[in-house]
């Protein structure tokens, strides 16, 4: 029976210790890729919060001491107190110096979060850059599973410079029509498919609220373009761009090529 009870015991401090420590770099990477902002901050007021909310049961206030990875809009907030909501507030204590790995919940004179994993930031831990390193890694490589599935589902990947552009003489639609618009690309390189020397593509000219991210092409540019067909509002065999990814710089090129294992 004692043998028993020290089992649970030791296994509640293992519990209670992994919870203390820095996840491994797998953790991390699977933290950021769910996360939009990740930040060190000391936790000062648990069952609180600088935003307006209804409940404050799983709140707390936190200063934001570091911002590791996010959005420039909330340097201006380092140094100041923000609310995170909680994903295990049990777990949390105050004066605690955490690593959150959060997304956008409230934006205003103060900002909320959503916790999605954090941990103690121990004395001893390895340098703040250790942090940084990692949480770009998990970013790039998510953001290349993100970029692979959409050469994945282009039809046709080329290199290539705009040289001509023009409108597409089609009546006016919707009040967020796409105007879409002819580009002329001439071919430098294949990377998927086989097109001629030249090919003829459409894009969304509108700068409408719907379309303003989506890539314009430019007479002279040279570009990566992922091209596919069944954009709405055009003939089905029509190829083209609709999507801000859709069109890289040609600096891009040895990642693009990496990708499609070229």
């Amino acid at each position: 029976m004692v043998s028993v009870v020290l089992l649970q015991l030791l296994a509640a401090v293992l519990i209670t210790v992994s919870s203390q420590t820095r996840p491994g770099p797998e953790s991390v990477q699977e933290l950021s890729a769910q996360s939009q902002i990740v930040l060190r901050g000391t936790v000062r007021l648990l069952n609180s919060s600088t935003v307006t909310a209804d409940d404050v049961s799983d709140l707390a206030v936190v200063r934001l001491n570091e911002l590791v990875a996010g959005p420039a809009m909330l340097k201006p907030f380092v140094g100041k107190d923000i609310t995170v909501r909680l994903k295990a507030a049990k777990d949390v204590k105050e004066g605690e110096e955490r690593v959150f790995f959060v997304n956008p919940w409230v934006f205003g004179d103060s900002i909320g979060v959503v916790e999605i994993g954090s941990y103690v930031q121990g004395r001893a831990e390895a340098a703040p850059q250790t942090l940084a390193r990692d949480v770009e890694k998990a970013k790039m490589a998510e953001a290349d599973r993100e970029l692979k599935a959409k050469l994945d589902k282009a039809q046709l990947v080329v290199a290539g410079r705009a040289i001509a552009v023009k409108p597409l003489l089609r009546p006016f639609l919707t009040e967020h029509d796409p105007q879409w618009s002819e580009a002329e690309i001439e071919v430098t390189e294949v990377l998927k498919g086989t097109p001629a020397g030249k090919v003829t593509i459409v894009f969304p000219a509108s700068n409408d609220v719907m379309w303003y991210k989506a890539p314009k092409p430019k007479v002279g540019e040279e570009s990566i373009f992922l091209l596919r067909t069944g954009l709405v509002g055009v003939a089905p065999e029509r190829i083209g761009v609709s999507e801000p990814q859709d069109v890289l710089p040609v600096s891009q090129l040895p990642r693009v090529k990496t990708l499609l294992g070229r």
